[in-house]
């Protein structure tokens, strides 16, 4: 043990600690973003997630309308086609860059127009739109010479 202790260490701790405020103190809080946590999540993310990151946030590929839905497995299989030479997309990598990304899971949404109801996520900025909306976005246009028939 080292002599400061013994010599009045442990009182002044001691002291230190019952003077503090710890009032507002919640264990169950989210830490604070930092520039160093935002570091260490990026740094812990997989190939296949900082890609699909980058390109949620640079709205390219299948990220260009902000909102995308299910079947994820299908989306994966089209992203592996643009994503860096050996990298897999499985669907676990897809939902944990959405979460990182801060899109929004909206839950299963039907429409109108469109009776089945698919899971959807949404980028941040899209949050107000109504789910309908956001349910049609997600659709494909027709092939173009197609009619739709009402």
């Amino acid at each position: 043990m080292r002599p400061w202790y013994r010599a009045g260490g442990f009182e002044a701790v001691g002291e230190w600690l019952a003077a503090r405020d710890v009032s507002a103190f919640n264990p169950g809080a989210s830490p604070m973003v930092t520039e160093f946590k935002l570091n260490l999540v990026e740094h812990g993310m997989s190939t296949a997630e900082s890609f699909l990151v980058a390109a949620m946030h640079a709205r390219t590929g299948e990220f260009t309308r902000g909102v995308i839905g299910s079947p994820f497995h299908s989306i994966c299989d089209r992203l592996a086609g643009i994503a860096p030479a050996g990298v897999k997309v499985p669907q676990a990598a897809l939902l944990h860059a959405l979460r990182e990304a801060g899109w929004l899971d909206c839950g299963r949404i039907a429409s109108r127009e469109h009776s089945n109801k698919k899971h959807i996520f949404c980028a941040p900025d899209l949050a107000n739109k109504p789910k309908s909306e956001l349910r049609r976005l997600v659709e494909d246009s027709p092939p173009a010479g197609l009619m739709r028939v009402k």
